[in-house]
């Protein structure tokens, strides 16, 4: 009976094992998760994948036009990328250009920087906006929203301002963009209401980059700014709860 008992456990023992070895052989096999990936613009109308993982490049896909600005949506399935009249779509499973929305040439739009709303449904592109009577410079600007469904662009907000806009970010929340000038001026878009309100920043200042929420609040931002060839303290805007900005 004893010798029974010491039988079955040794078997018991023996199929574990199996199982276990089997577990961990399977796991094993399973493929890695593919390793994160840089997007880098050419001034050869393409866009360079960099395998981070072995600092490498691994795909090179070509665009409309050379692109200016580039940003990756939230779920890493799309990079978009602003060419001077482009707004194109790449498909990082594929690393193709899925779609490709070229601006009216009519009212001299130059398009220069995009940002992505972190549900991926919009994404906001700066531009110099003119009439067609003159050349394009950058003396009004323009944020254009395209709907990244549909690929269109479902609205756009002209802004009076002399100054490169050369920075963009969108709020955590998605309910604000902002839109940094040299001038210096930031502009703040309202997403829901569609209405844009500047705050004016330091005169000795050029704004040459934006964060938003750096500490969890979805309303905050904050303006990396230089002045000649140092760099200011980082300007921090919060919003306020009942006033807004």
């Amino acid at each position: 009976m004893r010798f029974n008992r010491r039988k079955r456990n040794f078997v018991a023992f023996k199929v574990i094992c199996a199982f276990w070895a089997l577990a961990v052989a399977v796991w094993n096999a399973h493929p890695a998760q593919a390793a994160p990936f840089a997007y880098v613009g050419n001034n050869d109308s393409s866009v360079s994948v960099i395998d981070s993982a072995i600092n490498e490049v691994v795909a090179k896909v070509p665009t409309a036009e050379p692109p200016r600005s580039l940003a990756v949506s939230t779920d890493g399935k799309r990079v978009y990328v602003i060419g001077v009249r482009s707004f194109s779509v790449l498909g990082t499973s594929t690393n193709t250009v899925v779609s490709t929305v070229m601006v009216d040439t009519v009212e001299h739009v130059n398009l220069d920087r995009v940002a992505v709303a972190p549900d991926g449904k919009r994404a906001y592109v700066t531009g110099s906006f003119f009439d067609s009577s003159g050349p394009p410079s950058p003396a009004n600007l323009v944020i254009l929203v395209f709907d990244t469904v549909t690929k269109t662009v479902v609205a756009r907000k002209k802004v009076d301002h002399v100054g490169e806009c050369r920075a963009i970010a969108v709020s955590r929340d998605g309910k604000h963009v902002y839109v940094g000038c040299n001038g210096p001026k930031l502009f703040v878009l309202d997403t829901e209401r569609n209405n844009v309100a500047p705050i004016n920043l330091p005169p000795d200042v050029g704004v040459s980059g934006i964060a938003t929420a750096p500490d969890g609040k979805p309303s905050t931002c904050r303006v990396v700014a230089s002045s000649g060839s140092s760099t200011r303290p980082q300007v921090k805007l919060q919003q306020s709860p009942r006033r807004g900005f």
